[in-house]
């Protein structure tokens, strides 16, 4: 569509070598508003070719408001701050901890609440509250945690037409040299390539994701 755009441009410039000075600069600033345009489809469609298939059904349609996570420590790396806020890559390494391991995670500015892989999910009550059991097996290592339940989320999935219950988890997470407890929906993500995934209600108000770079605040080991 670009390219029609420009050949559209050289054939009218070409015939109309007559045309006055200011019209030819009015026709100009029309195809840049264009090209303008174009550049933020090509985003939008790059954004979604991005998203794994099964992640954004994590969202409901309306966004509801989370809470906000709590901010306990910050340890930043100088040249990854802007301003007030620190500067992630679209991948980081995320400590979290119980029960104490480094994961990779996605940053999805798409998706408003952030989700982490449990297998094996048991709901139980405990002193008349709702916990749940789950395995954070991600890496073929046996985890076995216990949390309450904050809240739950009904959620649609294009995979099913029936509806799933997911329970919202707190956990203690260090992401680019922040320490917060934040909340996580609880989901078997072991069909999909991420463990964790972060979405807006963590980083907002905190960092900024900067989606051409990768791991700005440490590598995966085995990289």
């Amino acid at each position: 569509m670009k390219k029609s755009i420009i050949i559209l441009l050289a054939v009218l410039l070409g015939s109309c070598a007559t045309v006055p000075q200011e019209k030819l600069e009015k026709l100009e600033e029309m195809i840049q508003a264009q090209n303008e345009t174009l550049n933020q489809i090509d985003h939008n469609i790059s954004r979604l070719k991005q998203t794994e298939d099964g992640e954004t059904v994590d969202e409901q349609p309306a966004e509801e408001p989370a809470e906000q996570p709590v901010v306990q420590n910050q340890t930043i790396i100088k040249q990854y701050e802007l301003g007030d806020k620190i500067i992630v890559g679209e991948q980081e390494m995320i400590y979290i901890n119980p029960p104490g391991i480094s994961v990779i995670a996605r940053i999805d500015t798409g998706a408003a609440t952030s989700s982490i892989h449990g297998s094996d999910i048991q709901w139980f009550e405990r002193d008349g509250k709702k916990w749940v059991r789950f395995n954070m097996d991600h890496d073929g290592v046996d985890r076995i945690m216990e949390k309450p339940v904050q809240e739950i989320k009904t959620i649609r999935q294009s995979s099913s037409p029936e509806p799933v219950d997911r329970a919202v988890i707190k956990l203690n997470t260090v992401l680019g040299g922040v320490e917060t407890e934040t909340e996580f929906t609880l989901a078997d993500r072991s069909h999909m390539t991420y463990p964790v995934l972060i979405g807006r209600t963590l980083i907002r108000d905190l960092m900024i994701v900067d989606v051409a770079h990768e791991f700005l605040h440490g590598a995966p080991e085995n990289n």
